[in-house]
C-alpha cells in the first residue's frame, strides 16, 4: 500500500482536482485476494464492494489518507453503508483481512477502532449504497457541495460528538466551513 501525504485542499476544490492531487494504489498493484473480496467485478466480493476510483473519491470526501488505519475506516464505511451487509459479513471480513490479506494490506487489532468508526459513520450516512454512485458525474463539483449533497456535512456538524469519528485518522481538510 502506498502511504502519501495529501496536499491541503480548499473548500472549493473540485473532486477532479482533489483526485489528481492524491496518489493511491494503481489497480494493478492491488493483490488478488483484496481484489476478490472488495472489487465489484469480482465473482465473490463482500457487500460494500466498490471500484478503485470511487474508493479513492471516498477517501477525499471522508478526509482520509491512505494509511492502513484510513483504509480500514473506508472499508468499514462502504461495508456498513451497503444495505445488504449483515453483521456476519463484518465479522468474517475482520477475520479474513487479519489473517489472509498480504502483509502490507493486513489489518491488525490497532486498525479495528478506525474500521468500527467507519462502520458507524456508514450506518449514519443518509444516502445508502454510496458505492453505486458514479463519482465521475460529480467530478467538477466542489468537495463542500458534494459533502452537503450526500449528507456528509451533517455527520461532522457536531464537533463534540461526530467529529470524534475522524480523530483516529488523518485529515485532508475540515469539512465544516467557518
Amino acid at each position: 500500500m502506498v502511504t502519501t501525504s495529501l496536499p491541503f485542499l480548499g473548500s472549493q476544490t473540485t473532486l477532479h482536482e482533489a483526485y489528481y492531487a492524491i496518489k493511491g494504489d494503481a489497480y494493478y498493484e492491488i493483490p488478488l485476494l483484496v481484489w476478490l473480496l472488495e472489487n465489484p467485478r469480482s465473482p465473490i466480493p463482500f457487500p460494500g464492494k466498490i471500484d478503485l476510483y470511487s474508493h479513492d473519491c471516498l477517501h477525499i470526501l471522508l478526509n482520509r489518507y491512505f494509511t492502513l488505519e484510513d483504509e480500514a475506516f473506508i472499508v468499514g464505511f462502504t461495508m456498513s453503508n451497503d444495505i445488504c451487509t449483515k453483521p456476519w459479513h463484518i465479522r468474517f471480513f475482520k477475520l479474513v483481512s487479519s489473517y489472509l490479506y498480504p502483509q502490507s494490506y493486513r489489518f491488525h487489532q490497532c486498525h479495528w477502532q478506525a474500521f468500527d468508526e467507519g462502520v458507524q459513520l456508514g450506518y449514519r450516512t443518509p444516502i445508502k449504497n454510496i458505492k453505486c454512485l458514479d463519482f465521475r458525474f460529480y467530478q467538477n463539483e466542489s468537495l463542500t457541495n458534494l459533502r452537503r449533497w450526500f449528507g456528509l456535512d451533517r455527520l461532522f456538524a457536531n464537533k463534540s460528538n461526530d467529529y470524534k469519528v475522524l480523530q483516529g485518522g488523518s485529515f485532508l481538510i475540515n469539512p465544516i466551513e467557518p
